[in-house]
């Protein structure tokens, strides 16, 4: 092998490298109101998982009302992962429940899905709401999704 071959070898693994770096960049932070709009596209997305185990009418169904969102996020309720141009990718909303704190939805846009931003989610959530007080969190979902 020649030492061109070998340097087209070593660009095409940092490029492939960084391609998958940059898939997994996010950060966790509070929602802020320009989000609420943008959050339906992340559900939609989302949803389209429902589609493999035969629940597709989940995935055409009606997303979390903004207001409620909004509720959410001015009750620090809502958490939201972002890319690294800052557009949400990601996120999670719960409220208060019959004594216990509920997660209304976590969503993570489909090319996201896998890369550990729900858990990065959940955690933070999780830590939030056992600062304020809350022992016990429920949550309503699906086992068999993949």
């Amino acid at each position: 092998m020649d030492s061109l071959s070998i340097l087209a070898m070593a660009a095409a693994a940092v490029s492939e490298s960084d391609s998958l770096k940059s898939e997994a960049e996010f950060k966790i932070r509070r929602a802020q109101s320009y989000d609420i709009p943008l959050l339906e596209y992340v559900e939609r997305s989302a949803a389209e998982i429902f589609r493999t185990v035969n629940l597709g009418f989940l995935a055409d169904g009606d997303t979390v009302d903004p207001k409620a969102l909004a509720a959410m996020s001015q009750a620090n309720h809502l958490w939201v992962a972002v890319n690294r141009f800052d557009q949400p990718i990601g996120f999670v909303g719960g409220e208060y429940l019959n004594g216990n704190f509920h997660i209304v939805e976590i969503s993570v846009a489909k090319e996201f899905q896998g890369k550990g931003i729900g858990k990065a989610l959940m955690n933070t959530m999780v830590e939030r709401i056992r600062r304020e007080g809350y022992k016990s969190i429920t949550l309503t979902t699906y086992k068999n999704l993949p």
